[in-house]
């Protein structure tokens, strides 16, 4: 009988209208996109290596299993007794396993062995809620990947011993079920043998599943997992139905099981054309379910409820609602520069300029909700939360594959230099330089330029997401040429959102200039060796003097930020040291200004 429906529209709607009813069963099919190897390849190139190590080397054609029965160590061939055999320790089997599974910086910039659009839509199913319970034949930590990407540490079950000591399915966010093992682990399946059967308890894990779940099935043909056929064989729940996707057509294992459960079959597509267009199906249906709020309706939500500590997951949701359009947005940008007139010709530029301004509109009610929230919880109930929202943006961000941009892929940390600078500037109006601290040493991010994690007022330095180079040839300028263009963009680009929070244009005119100095002795007091305080519009020479000639935002710290109350340390525990640096901080503004 025909289908009036495509079976995507089918999914989409029961899944929307019962969120966390299905659970995914993952196969290597839904990996090998991204150029990871099955468990079966990494064996046989194991093999391989061995037997280039010994006196019997093979050919390309020779069949491994035949070697290793003649060769090797009596037992039949499987990823364990291998692995015993040629790495003896844990230290030795990660080093000999790094080259299957781990990414070099080559593959990454070139987008292979990384979650693909595959893992990245699952990890967006599991955010939303719609997903909850993931089971995986695949050794590789994709799925795990894709999910801590977005800031979600999965419950990940990969032994019996694991099994014995998780947390009830109906408890955990989410949980990954490693029914194979994982890759650095000796408990794993890949014989014929090892494949027929399961421990108990994994056994018992996998029937709930599949019979209190829907299932959507991906990436896995049935014809090689016994026990877990034989699992899907006595699947007694007819509650929810069972929907198969595959690439190629499913053979006979597949089929049975299609017969007897009345799955539902799409066929001749990947898992990065499936799980995508799943996702782009979901919100289609949110957005026609819960119409928009208001940015306005917004930020009065948040103020109703900052003052209760038990609204935090409310809070953070609000939040969460403005982080995914901006996500998308990151992830959606292409790592090369896209000439904003259609055309084939690039104007840096010009370019530049109007991708910073459809960032910032993409960010707008986010930094004012997080500037709002900042300034109005004076109880620091939420405090996390701010942390949180900035963490999430620094996460975000435009995949780099193949040729690359640099300063086009720095770009890509302008809404969360935005939300942080908001915060930041929030934090200082309010007085509370605790807060101000916090949010800019708590939030970590990874350059791609640097191999260490780090804190948000060094990789959020305007200098680094901002190419000075280019943004002092904004035509925005009309031929105004600013000593420090990235501070005078950021000015002028949160002026309209810090407004709405700060009241009045002179409040908001000190306040940027006040946090940029806090900025800029925070880089002194806790220095990195290849970074130093970047130059900004507190710098200015026509606004930044007393006419008694004190430097007015020194005057401004000294008198409201308490050192011992707020948090405020030097790198040597003696007053003296931490003048010094305030000292220090202002003699490189007055040099500046003579060399200018």
């Amino acid at each position: 009988m025909s289908r009036a429906l495509d079976i995507r529209i089918s999914l989409a709607t029961s899944m929307h209208a019962q969120p966390g009813v299905y659970a995914l069963l993952i196969g290597s099919g839904t990996s090998t996109g991204t150029g990871m190897p099955t468990g079966y390849g990494v064996i046989k190139s194991l093999v391989r290596q061995a037997a280039a190590a010994s006196e019997f080397p093979l050919d390309e054609n020779d069949d491994v299993e035949a070697w290793w029965a003649e060769h090797g160590d009596e037992q039949e061939l499987g990823y364990s007794n291998l692995l015993e055999q040629m790495a003896p320790n844990q230290a030795a089997r990660s080093a000999l396993l790094g080259e299957f599974f781990e990414a070099t910086e080559e593959e990454r910039r070139e987008g292979k062995r990384v979650p693909g659009p595959a893992h990245q839509a699952l990890a967006h199913l599991v955010q939303k809620g719609l997903v909850k319970v993931i089971v995986t034949t695949n050794f590789d930590r994709l799925i795990e990947q894709a999910l801590a990407a977005i800031g979600i540490v999965p419950q990940v079950v990969d032994s019996e011993q694991s099994v014995r000591g998780m947390k009830p399915l109906v408890h955990s966010e989410c949980t990954v079920i490693k029914i194979h093992g994982d890759y650095k682990s000796l408990e794993q399946r890949n014989t014929l043998a090892e494949l027929s059967s399961y421990g108990e308890g994994m056994q018992q894990l996998i029937d709930q599943v599949f019979d209190e779940y829907g299932l959507i099935i991906n990436g896995w043909s049935g014809e090689w997992d016994k026990a877990l056929v034989q699992s899907l064989k006595g699947r007694r729940s007819r509650r929810y139905p069972l929907f198969w996707t595959s690439y190629n057509k499913l053979g006979e294992a597949g089929q049975e099981l299609v017969v007897r459960h009345n799955a539902v079959v799409l066929e001749n597509v990947t898992a990065d054309e499936f799980f995508p267009d799943l996702v782009t199906r979901l919100d289609s249906l949110e957005k026609l379910a819960a119409p928009p709020i208001t940015e306005a309706m917004a930020i009065a939500r948040l103020k109703k409820l900052l003052p209760y500590r038990e609204n935090h997951i409310e809070l953070r949701d609000l939040l969460d609602e403005e982080l995914r359009p901006i996500a998308r947005a990151l992830s959606e940008r292409s790592p090369r520069i896209v000439p904003s007139d259609g055309s084939t010709t690039v104007n840096v530029p010009r370019d530049f300029e109007i991708e910073c301004a459809r960032l910032l509109a993409t960010s707008q009610t986010l930094m004012k909700l997080v500037a709002t929230g900042v300034m109005f919880d004076r109880d620091k109930l939420h405090t996390d939360l701010w942390i949180w929202a900035i963490q999430q943006l620094l996460r975000a961000h435009t995949p780099i594959a193949g040729g690359f941009h640099e300063h086009w892929i720095n770009l890509s940390k302008y809404p969360a230099l935005l939300v942080f600078r908001a915060a930041t500037m929030a934090a200082v109006t309010s007085h509370q330089d605790d807060v101000f601290l916090r949010l800019c040493r708590e939030p970590k991010l990874k350059h791609h330029n640097v191999d260490e994690l780090l804190p948000a007022f060094v990789g959020l330095d305007s200098y680094l997401v901002l190419d000075r180079s280019v943004v002092v040839e904004f035509p925005r300028w009309k031929g105004t040429r600013y000593w420090y263009p990235p501070s005078a963009l950021l000015e002028k680009d949160l002026e309209a959102s810090m407004l709405s929070v700060l009241g009045d244009q002179e409040t908001y005119w000190e306040a940027f200039r006040r946090t940029e100095y806090r900025l800029g002795l925070l880089t002194l007091l806790e220095p990195w060796d290849w970074f130093e305080p970047t130059p900004g519009m507190y710098w200015s020479r026509d606004t930044s003097w007393s006419r008694g000639g004190e430097l007015i935002w020194e005057r401004d710290f000294r008198a409201n930020a308490d050192r011992e109350a707020w948090g405020w340390e030097p790198v040597e525990d003696s007053d003296d040291s931490f003048s010094d640096k305030i000292n220090e901080l202002t003699e490189r503004i007055k040099k500046q200004q003579i060399m200018y």
